[in-house]
């Protein structure tokens, strides 16, 4: 989706009680928000009290989440005033840079895994390049463990978080959240290592360039691993 000069990758909720809710805790009002959702005598938030016991605040979660795709791209010789100072072509300007989802995403293991593609800035070129997510499917976060070999050691564990942030004024190394690639990517395929423990797995991505890209992530459960008794 775009909006203005911003564009967001996003993620909505098929979980229909999420739907009537008429707003979230963060004030954030739902569509389609249904009052009846209030009145169906079912504790549905947990609290111990339902809608017919008096409780008329009943609210679940979010329907669905957004984030701006943050890629961003030198602005200072288009003549524009793109970040609304009144002054245009300034030294250091920035604007977004067309980044976009283009490619189908995929759902695995709670994980949303999906390729950004940002084009080069002359429409007569081809080129541009990708960056591969692996982000949290039900909220559009981070991951809270790494999920990428980023050292190449053949193990994914602390030496691969090296996204360095400020945390109650102290610098600490956080998981990676994308890796950017050349060209744009393809869907990735994704192979298993049967051997590997814990467990891991390949996503292997051909891009516009004609190369084929690989990267070791921390695999997926497999199987069966809940049910429901009837």
């Amino acid at each position: 989706r775009k909006d203005g000069t911003k564009t967001h990758l996003r993620g909505i909720s098929d979980h229909a009680a999420n739907w009537y809710i008429e707003c979230d805790e963060d004030g954030k009002c739902t569509p389609f928000s249904d009052k009846t959702y209030l009145n169906d005598g079912i504790d549905n938030n947990g609290d111990g009290v339902t809608a017919v016991d008096g409780d008329t605040d009943e609210n679940i979660g979010h329907v669905g989440w957004y984030f701006i795709l943050p890629r961003m791209k030198d602005a200072s010789s288009d003549g524009i005033d793109n970040d609304g100072d009144g002054a245009t072509d300034e030294a250091g300007e920035e604007k977004f840079a067309g980044e976009r989802v283009v490619k189908d995403v995929i759902i695995r293991d709670g994980k949303l895994i999906g390729l950004s593609f940002t084009p080069n800035d002359s429409p007569c070129s081809g080129g541009g390049s990708s960056i591969l997510h692996d982000i949290c499917a039900c909220s559009g976060a981070r991951l809270d463990k790494e999920v990428f070999d980023i050292d190449g050691d053949g193990k994914i564990d602390e030496n691969d978080n090296v996204v360095e942030v400020e945390v109650d004024g102290k610098k600490v190394l956080i998981p990676v959240s994308g890796i950017e690639y050349d060209g744009m990517g393809n869907k990735p395929a994704i192979v298993e290592d049967p051997d590997s423990d814990p467990k891991k797995e390949k996503k292997i991505i051909s891009t516009s360039t004609g190369a084929i890209e690989t990267i070791w992530e921390a695999s997926g459960r497999a199987g069966l691993y809940y049910w429901i008794e009837h």
